[in-house]
């Protein structure tokens, strides 16, 4: 079965880790981190707005600095994001 820690006396907080080894986290307002550092293999689903600060990379291409080429020579390339 499932194995189950949870806060308070209505539960509204738990850690659950199902047989199958997933993890699951319920917290009714927010979860924080505090690391230097976080890694994960596999893909990332966000369900919602993600605010970042700092630079987002993608396959090498920096989100605040990358241009596009324009279709048409004469107009050369786009400016970037503002």
């Amino acid at each position: 079965g499932n194995i189950v820690i949870s806060t308070g006396t209505d539960n509204l907080t738990t850690v659950t880790i199902q047989p199958d080894g997933n993890i699951v986290i319920v917290a009714p307002t927010k979860i924080t981190m505090t690391t230097p550092e976080v890694e994960m293999s596999g893909n990332l689903t966000v369900l919602g707005k993600a605010d970042v600060t700092g630079e987002v990379t993608g396959n090498g291409i920096e989100l605040s600095t990358h241009t596009h080429a324009v279709l048409a020579a004469d107009f050369g390339n786009t400016d970037v994001p503002s």
